[in-house]
């Protein structure tokens, strides 16, 4: 099937321009290359399509036939090429994003609006979870992930680095105390998230910038950091939550734990396909945040 299309879109020019030569210059083609073309569509299904001398082409019966399948395949070919070459002035289509549930407030939507501000025709579906997706499998064209990645065949880009922190309320302070140094964390109770590792590597904020390796065993698990700030503001333990996260949704009401220590920052990264192109809204939207984060 493959070789009887372009045969028969250069058979299409040729019956509307009524010239070979014409449609040689339409096409950027020699007027050899073109009768060729023609020549070998009649003969592959042995039927004359047009009737020609040195002045005059005539369609006949079969060839106006063929024509009007011709135009429908031309037609389609355009309408295809519009939605392929992405207008940088005014973007335009559908771009489903996957995202942390981390992002789903606070600066990260001040961005998303700005975008869409900017873009309105853009169309996006934006998809929170804790989960990683399939991005191949479940047909997004770009996710957001925070932390280590495995290794895979999707392009990487850094977008920022996120700081983690140990925190409670003022009510379970006042109740259960604080931990005065890591290794005293296992004896509180602490919740954990699927997303976050057991084990937490500190360093000392201190000149010695010694490290501790603290274990722990979390007695309430949940499968959001949402859900796991929410505990935290009501007293229920001690939580290891992105800074980014407890400024977006609280005002102060939990208190930071072993302040002379920290923890590994995270990174969040941007991961979309390799084949995507450099004028995609994939890239556009990277783009746009990026630019946001380095201002």
């Amino acid at each position: 099937m493959l070789d009887l299309l372009r045969p028969l879109a250069v058979f299409t020019v040729v019956a509307e321009t009524r010239s070979f030569r014409a449609a040689a210059d339409r096409l950027g083609l020699s007027p050899s290359v073109v009768s060729h073309h023609v020549s070998k569509l009649e003969e592959r299904y042995d039927v004359a399509l047009l009737y020609r001398s040195t002045r005059k082409l005539k369609l006949t019966a079969a060839g106006q036939e063929v024509l009007e399948y011709g135009k429908a395949l031309t037609e389609a070919g355009l309408s295809a090429q519009d939605i392929l070459q992405v207008d940088l002035a005014e973007p335009q289509g559908l771009l489903r994003v996957a995202a942390p549930a981390i992002l789903e407030h606070g600066r990260f939507m001040d961005d998303v609006a700005q975008f869409l501000e900017i873009y309105p025709n853009v169309e996006l579906q934006l998809h929170f979870s804790d989960e990683r997706v399939d991005i191949i499998g479940e047909g997004y064209d770009l996710a957001l992930r925070a932390g280590e990645l495995e290794d895979s065949d999707l392009v990487v880009q850094k977008l920022t680095s996120v700081e983690d922190v140990i925190c409670a309320a003022p009510s379970f302070i006042e109740k259960y105390g604080e931990p005065s140094t890591p290794h005293e964390l296992p004896n509180f109770r602490m919740i954990g998230v699927p997303s976050s590792s057991d084990s937490l590597d500190f360093k000392s904020k201190s000149g010695s910038r010694r490290g501790v390796r603290v274990h722990l065993a979390p007695v309430i698990r949940v499968n959001t950091g949402d859900a796991a700030l929410s505990l935290a503001f009501r007293g229920s333990g001690i939580a290891r939550l992105p800074r980014l996260l407890i400024e977006s949704r609280t005002k102060g009401e939990l208190v930071d734990l072993l302040q002379d220590w920290e923890l590994p920052r995270f990174n969040i990264q941007a991961v979309w396909p390799k084949n995507v192109g450099r004028r995609s809204l994939t890239r556009l939207f990277v783009e746009h945040v990026q630019k946001i984060l380095k201002a």
